[in-house]
């Protein structure tokens, strides 16, 4: 039933691109004057030409329908006229838009650090409503993060670095002209901790893997209405530390949290349709990156001293959570990476810049009973 429903998603997703792609208003006024010819043409009819030194200098319609020579010859000259103006409009179009083309750049920022995309790359799926020339930016981590132990902090300082390839593609256009496509699957610290570098590079289309379909896909321009469940404000003490889970895609382990967190208090945001593969919507993700943006506030009222970041989401959620975090504004975040049925739950962490030339932290995390330093 959900490859059903994600099958016919795609489907409406294409007829929608149909229905509301750019027209060609110069082949529309091209159409009228062919339709003009044809309509005085309806019955039978003859084409004379009148010649002079061999050139053609004027012709007449003669129509049997009805129409006087004159009328017929009239309206032929009038749809030829408009059939001029529409192919000069179309090629005036074209020859602009091929300017825009070459003059825009498209940065398609892909990540990959946990499945190989590389059959389905991001650079092939960026909509084709994207002027400019594409530009790739793949940052395959794969082997740094299946090694033992995991290479994180060298990935972090190549994500760091990703914003300096942006800048140098911005010093070679206008910023208007720049547009950068991310996504990526890679663990969900890596992917928040983007989201934080990317901020201040403008305007991002941040693409969703559909890992029923195994393909890149375009949120949708609407709003189910469904947004979090906010439980457990109400425990923080000032001044203290936080937990702040987010259930979005599935429900996050509250065990595992208590085993690695306990006695902190719990910030509970959660999703009523905790399931893998339904945020497709971007009305509803632009919601729910208000709701943590505001509990983020509210913590940062409390002056809390840490967040815990416990995050179950898709990487268009981490990453888009990342860019609405301010660490001059709001708290400081650490955002755990959670190993299932491990010992320790949540054995590493990447914790947040407090200011935009610092690279993020690598920390790993013990479980009380085993830090040597308490």
């Amino acid at each position: 039933m959900q490859a059903l429903l994600s099958y016919l998603m795609g489907i409406g997703t294409k007829l929608v691109n149909f229905l509301t792609r750019k027209r060609n208003i110069g082949l529309g006024i091209a159409a009228v004057g062919v339709g003009i010819i044809a309509i005085v043409g309806a019955g039978s009819f003859t084409l004379e030409f009148h010649q002079f030194f061999g050139v053609i200098e004027a012709f007449k319609f003669s129509n049997e329908g009805g129409l006087s020579d004159f009328l017929s010859t009239l309206c032929a000259y009038f749809g030829l006229l408009i059939i001029a103006i529409g192919v000069s409009m179309a090629y005036s179009d074209w020859r602009n838009e091929r300017k825009e083309r070459e003059r825009k750049r498209v940065v398609v920022v892909e990540l990959r650090g946990l499945v190989d995309t590389s059959d389905h790359p991001l650079l092939e799926a960026v909509p084709e409503s994207l002027v400019g020339q594409r530009r790739s930016l793949l940052l395959d981590v794969r082997q740094k993060l299946s090694s033992n132990p995991p290479q994180v902090a060298q990935v972090l300082d190549e994500i760091y670095l990703m914003p300096r390839f942006l800048r140098s593609i911005r010093e070679e256009n206008a910023r208007g002209d720049v547009q950068v496509v991310a996504g990526g699957i890679m663990q969900v610290p890596l992917l928040f901790f983007t989201g934080v570098v990317l901020e201040d590079e403008g305007n991002i289309l941040v693409m969703e893997w559909d890992r029923i379909n195994s393909r890149w896909g375009e949120l949708a321009e609407a709003d189910s209405g469904d947004r979090f469940a906010i439980t457990g404000l109400e425990n923080v003490q000032p001044g203290g530390e936080v937990v702040v889970a987010v259930s979005a895609s599935y429900v996050a382990s509250l065990p595992d949290i208590e085993k690695a967190f306990p006695g902190v208090p719990l910030v509970h945001l959660r999703h009523p349709k905790a399931l893998p593969n339904q945020l497709w919507y971007a009305g509803e993700n632009a919601a729910l990156q208000n709701q943590f943006l505001q509990t983020l506030g509210q913590l940062e009222g409390l002056k809390v001293s840490m967040v815990h970041l416990i995050l179950a989401a898709p990487a268009s959620i981490c990453i888009n959570f990342g860019r609405r975090y301010d660490p001059h504004n709001m708290p400081p975040l650490r955002c755990y990476q959670w190993q299932r049925a491990e010992e320790n739950p949540y054995p590493w962490a990447v914790e947040m810049p407090s200011a935009p030339e610092q690279p993020g932290k690598y920390v790993q995390h013990f479980l009380p009973e085993f830090d040597a330093t308490k």
